[in-house]
């Protein structure tokens, strides 16, 4: 059963439907308001023109005139099922908002033409999808870093004071930036050593911050723990003293 409809005002501005005859443009705006919830309706001329004419004495041939007209729209099809004649509006969704739980089920056929696009849309998102799985697993696989015994000494041996232990480890660690980057990296190699050489550019500069902590604390001079006491001591009597000079009580 047909509900309130909207009718969006920019339907009187649309080319295609100013293009109608006045009588096509009235049977289409009551094809919208006789409409199913689901945007789709008795097609032929008999229950057309009962629904939106029903009051007029109009020949038969005329409404079907004002189809034909109706037909050449984009947003509106007309087909056949068993011998009966159905339409439906394209974008039904688009310009009808209604709540979910209180759309009823159309009772009429579903468009052949529809359905075939539906499913020519689902296949070519299916195939984008497979597509894109694969491209991301050659990425993957092109981004994955793997070195051979003889690639491992190769690197340690240029890159002296880094352990072999150090090396699996930024291995693991480049790997895994790699494969969670977007980027391709057409030569994983290349970028692991420019990897391992701000490693150790890294690793020299905390080492050499140590040394230096290190070495500041070695020039201060080592004091006791009695002598800590005794100079507790002469600081306590002199603060004392001064006190008193200075005729402040404490």
């Amino acid at each position: 059963m047909a509900r309130k409809r909207m009718i969006d005002p920019h339907i009187w501005e649309d080319p295609g439907f100013n293009g109608l005859s006045l009588q096509a443009r009235l049977l289409f705006i009551g094809m919208i308001s006789n409409a199913d919830d689901e945007g789709y309706f008795r097609g032929d001329a008999g229950s057309l023109k009962r629904l939106v004419f029903g009051f007029d004495d109009l020949p038969k041939d005329d409404v079907e005139k004002w189809l034909e007209e109706i037909s050449k729209l984009p947003t509106i099809h007309f087909f056949e099922k068993n011998n009966e004649a159905f339409g439906h509006f394209t974008k039904w969704g688009t310009y009808q908002k209604q709540k979910k739980n209180r759309i009823q089920a159309s009772v009429y056929p579903r468009c052949g033409r529809c359905r075939a696009s539906v499913g020519q849309v689902e296949t070519e998102v299916k195939l984008r999808e497979v597509k894109l799985s694969k491209e991301e697993l050659l990425q993957k696989i092109s981004n994955r870093l793997t070195l051979s015994k003889g690639q491992l000494m190769a690197f340690a041996k240029e890159f002296n004071g880094l352990t072999t232990t150090e090396l699996k480890e930024q291995q693991i660690k480049c790997n895994t930036y790699m494969n969670m980057s977007s980027q391709n990296y057409s030569n994983p190699g290349l970028f692991f050593k420019g990897w391992l050489k701000k490693y150790m550019q890294d690793k020299k500069t905390k080492e050499s911050e140590i040394k230096m902590k290190k070495g500041i604390e070695s020039t201060l001079p080592v004091v006791s723990e009695e002598e800590r006491q005794r100079n507790f001591v002469k600081i306590t009597e002199i603060r004392k003293n001064l006190s008193s000079k200075l005729g402040v009580n404490k």
